[in-house]
């Protein structure tokens, strides 16, 4: 392992790095170098950041516009639930979108009933928990749904 001095992708500012492998591999890896600087990794979290608060602030206020409540959590839960309640309400349209074209009434009627809860729910939470969400997660709960309703049904008998 040794030390080699290498130039940011960036801003072109050189700076040393700790190389690994064979001495004969490593002017090679110098000369086809692509990482950035520390200065630039700080420099593109913070624009990541910014572009972060930027995309939520106006997620909020398309929230706020179409009468949903304001996400309740911390500064950063708030931030990120934003973006992701937008996303998750595309996301419902979609599929109620496939579920007609399907002509699979019960479905649509279900996912109304999630589209309902997802436009009312205040908790930031409940968004960052059902990030992950995808359409078999979907197809999952409503078929876990129909066989909890035969149930109930069955046992009202």
């Amino acid at each position: 392992m040794a030390w080699e001095q290498v130039k940011c992708n960036n801003c072109g500012e050189k700076y040393r790095v700790q190389m690994y492998g064979k001495h004969r591999d490593r002017e090679w890896k110098i000369n086809n170098w692509n990482g950035i600087c520390d200065s630039c990794k700080e420099k593109n979290k913070q624009l990541k950041i910014e572009e972060q608060k930027k995309e939520s602030q106006k997620n909020a206020q398309i929230a706020k516009e179409k009468g949903m409540p304001e996400l309740i959590g911390s500064e950063k839960q708030i931030q990120w639930a934003e973006t992701l309640r937008m996303k998750r309400i595309e996301f419902i349209k979609l599929l109620i979108g496939k579920a007609l074209q399907e002509d699979n009434k019960d479905y649509v009627k279900w996912l109304k009933m999630k589209f309902e809860k997802t436009i009312t729910n205040s908790s930031a939470k409940f968004f960052i928990d059902l990030r992950n969400s995808d359409e078999n997660s979907f197809k999952t709960a409503f078929n876990n749904y129909q066989l909890k309703q035969q149930a109930e049904k069955f046992l009202n008998q």
